[in-house]
């Protein structure tokens, strides 16, 4: 294990200006799509298709998975960590100094680079800065600046929009809100591109005004960036939820999906399914869609209208990368993980504070106030569960 205070310098560093483009409304109609057969609404139980691999102590966020499930990224305020996601042993740990303080955190694909937006609180400078997780080298010695003096009419520090992420190319993807208008929407927004390995900006992304990605996830071959945004809609702070979706080979503006029909749905989570579509889950009290998406034509393919054990008041629901399973807790019915295939429901004795899977769809990290579960799913072939050990 190793620890790396930061001593980070500040820096006058630069911003590649965005081309801001409202973008194109893609309105498809419901009659233009197949529906998927209402499935009953009681489930069968799963048994215990995921087995609890191991349990992390402490309060942290899980934020990334590397190395083929086999890392998780964890991260608080002043702490990132790298566990081995078999054992529950901590191979890396870097720190941060009085003065400054991680807002998110990512791990590349292969495991082997951590990357971080840090703020200086004295001067309130974000900048980005990624480390070797082996030895806990500093990749880059001058950081790449961010943002500088984001002042008093920021979103606060820890603010869901202020966001890294790695793409499966190993590059990465940063949106940094620099202020707030008086209302809700953010004034500026930065979404870039960076070199995995020196975080310089590769590209700025296209983006509207008012509008700001509150979670992302890559197309499985790292082509396309799909967001959840949020964006004013009047002069009284009214908001809609949308779904934009970038072209990452050249920053622009692909399409915006507008997936709900009113304000009472509320979207889930999205993922690209291992087809390249796009999957989009919302929720509206009891009633659920699961969306199929063609990202290259904004058309929807069908529409799943029931899934199993949906309670009102379920929350932190995800999607698994690969399509399959759905894991979600609320404080009536619990936690638990629910296969999409089969309606099939598999409960854990576990209150849930947030979950995330591995980019195939095989472990799962849950988040409770004291403590992070690791879980795996068994593979229907023992020589396949045992492989998949020894691999750790």
């Amino acid at each position: 294990m190793f620890r790396s205070a930061l001593a980070l310098t500040i820096s006058a560093g630069f911003a590649v200006p965005l081309t801001l483009a409202a973008a194109a409304d893609q309105s498809v109609q419901d009659s233009q799509m197949p529906s998927i057969a209402s499935i009953p609404a009681e489930a069968k139980s799963d048994g215990n298709s995921w087995q609890l691999l191991t349990e992390i102590p402490g309060d942290r966020q899980p934020v990334a998975f590397g190395d083929g499930g086999r890392r998780l990224l964890t991260l608080n305020p002043d702490m990132l960590q790298v566990w081995q996601t078999h054992s529950g042993k901590a191979i890396a740990e870097i720190v941060t100094d009085g003065d400054t303080r991680f807002i998110d955190a990512a791990l590349s694909p292969d495991g082997n680079r951590a990357a971080a937006i840090v703020q200086t609180l004295s001067t309130q400078t974000l900048q980005l800065q990624i480390w070797h997780v082996e030895t806990g080298a500093v990749i880059r010695q001058r950081p790449q600046t961010l943002a500088h003096s984001l002042g008093e009419e920021a979103f606060p520090v820890g603010s869901s929009l202020n966001q890294l992420a790695f793409a499966p190319d190993g590059n990465l993807v940063s949106q940094v809100v620099l202020a707030a208008d008086a209302e809700t929407a953010p004034a500026e927004v930065r979404l870039r591109r960076h070199n995995g390995e020196t975080g310089q900006v590769l590209q700025s992304l296209e983006t509207g005004p008012d509008t700001a990605v509150r979670q992302f996830t890559f197309s499985l071959d790292g082509t396309l960036l799909a967001g959840v945004s949020t964006m004013s809609t009047g002069p009284e702070s009214a908001v809609r939820q949308v779904v934009d979706i970038w072209r990452l080979t050249n920053g622009t503006h692909l399409m915006r999906l507008e997936p709900l029909e009113d304000n009472r749905w509320s979207l889930v989570d999205i993922v690209f399914n291992p087809a390249g579509s796009l999957e989009v889950l919302s929720q509206w009290l009891y009633d659920v869609r699961l969306d199929t998406w063609d990202v290259t034509t904004g058309k929807r393919l069908q529409r799943r209208t029931r899934i199993s054990d949906i309670d009102r008041q379920d929350r932190f629901g995800r999607l698994s990368p690969d399509g399959t399973h759905y894991f979600v807790r609320s404080d009536v019915a619990g936690t638990r993980l629910i296969n999409l295939d089969h309606q099939t429901v598999q409960t854990l004795p576990i209150y849930a504070e947030t979950a995330l899977f591995d980019r195939q769809g095989h472990r799962l990290a849950i988040a409770t106030q004291t403590d992070i579960h690791l879980y795996m799913l068994k593979p229907s072939d023992p020589l396949a569960a045992e492989k998949s050990i020894q691999l750790d």
